[in-house]
């Protein structure tokens, strides 16, 4: 088709657009089979057949399939849940960032709405820990770009960490140090309080991993002023209890992380006596 120039460029996605439109209208039938058959075919078209262009699914995927494909993160077949995670995670990568800012309050919404009440709708321990790797998948894309989401990135990490399963624990640690590296520090001061009780409340949890992930992230996270100033009184007094900590590898953890918010919190404090000392002057 790109012999012809533009004009057959678009003819050639207008013949593809016809050959998937039915699929892509049975995302949203009301026989969960025809839902189940519609993304299996798609999935295999767009992504796993390596015949679709990536300008074509990415145009797709844009213009035609990101509702339909996003409302299925709550359908009642697990199926259908899990290729719509997995679908959306490597659409998303064909996607200019520019653009993906206008993907992201729809997709957001959806997979946060996974976490963010408790019992968690997606009953799939398996899938919730897939929705944590997708949104820190999100995290490696876009950076900074998901600050505006800030508050509700907080609240469903906060409620994720309380799942039973350890790796989606780690996961949500992974995930909390990326806030603490993309978000801005006023930001996570101000949404940030369950966050910290959730996570204070994995440090005593039975998996040495567990633990040593937790620390990791708390020592990110009040690592920037404003949660530091916000939240070290609460904190201090649980890392106590991992001073004997059985495991070598917390214990370094602790001595590591109280080091570097000592050398971050002198480093705040020069900052600001400068600043007080500052009198204008010549």
């Amino acid at each position: 088709p790109r012999a012809g120039g533009a004009g057959a460029a678009m003819d050639g996605y207008q013949e593809f657009l016809l050959t998937v439109r039915r699929d892509i209208n049975c995302l949203s039938d009301g026989d969960r089979m025809v839902r189940r058959g519609a993304i299996i075919r798609l999935e295999k078209t767009l992504l796993s057949s390596g015949k679709t262009s990536d300008d074509f699914a990415r145009r797709l995927f844009l213009e035609d399939l990101q509702k339909p494909l996003f409302r299925m993160f709550a359908d009642q077949m697990e199926k259908c849940r899990e290729l719509s995670m997995s679908m959306t995670s490597r659409l998303v990568d064909l996607v200019p960032l520019p653009d993906l800012d206008n993907v992201l309050p729809l997709l957001l919404a959806a997979l946060l709405g996974r976490f963010r009440v408790v019992p968690f709708p997606e009953s799939s321990e398996e899938l919730r820990l897939e929705g944590l790797k997708l949104l820190s998948h999100l995290f490696a894309l876009c950076k900074e770009r998901l600050n505006p989401f800030a508050g509700d990135v907080i609240d469903a990490v906060a409620k994720a960490l309380t799942d039973t399963c350890p790796d989606a624990k780690k996961e949500c640690c992974e995930i909390t140090r990326s806030i603490a590296a993309h978000f801005d520090g006023e930001r996570i001061s101000r949404a940030g309080s369950p966050l910290v009780a959730a996570l204070l409340g994995n440090l005593r949890h039975q998996q040495w991993k567990v633990r040593r992930a937790t620390l990791d992230s708390l020592g990110a996270l009040l690592s920037l002023e404003a949660p530091m100033l916000e939240h070290m009184e609460e904190v201090l007094p649980n890392l106590a209890a991992l001073l004997n900590d059985r495991t070598p590898g917390v214990r370094q953890t602790l001595a590591e992380v109280l080091e570097r918010w000592l050398l971050r919190g002198l480093d705040f404090k020069e900052q600001r006596v400068g600043a007080f000392e500052d009198d204008g002057g010549p």
